[in-house]
């Protein structure tokens, strides 16, 4: 069986980088998709996915982007206890020039 999803979409929000018992930084970002442009009502048109990142992923996420930012994302889906579904990052892909400056 295949778990694989490719998305692209506009940074919602990003949380709190953290760190685990292991080392590893993980941070997750909710990103807002586009789902269809037809829709009268933006409430309609766009859904948000929680993304979890890990690794430099995470890093290069929470040190580069802002909410506003434009991301590809290609990864799998995760179930957490049957109910909350995540989307697990394994490459990110920037798509846009809006990102923190310095």
């Amino acid at each position: 069986m295949l778990n694989e999803v490719s998305l692209v979409g506009i940074i919602e929000k990003i949380h709190e980088m953290k760190t685990t018992a292991k080392g590893n930084q993980e941070t997750i970002i909710t990103l807002k998709i586009e789902t269809d442009p037809s829709f009268e009502r933006p409430e309609d048109r766009y859904i948000c996915v929680p993304v979890v990142l890990w690794s430099e992923p995470a890093y290069m996420a929470h040190s580069l982007c802002k909410e506003g930012s434009k991301l590809g994302i290609k990864g799998r889906i995760s179930c957490e206890s049957g109910t909350q579904m995540n989307i697990i990052c394994e490459k990110i892909s920037f798509m846009d020039r809006y990102f923190k400056s310095e």
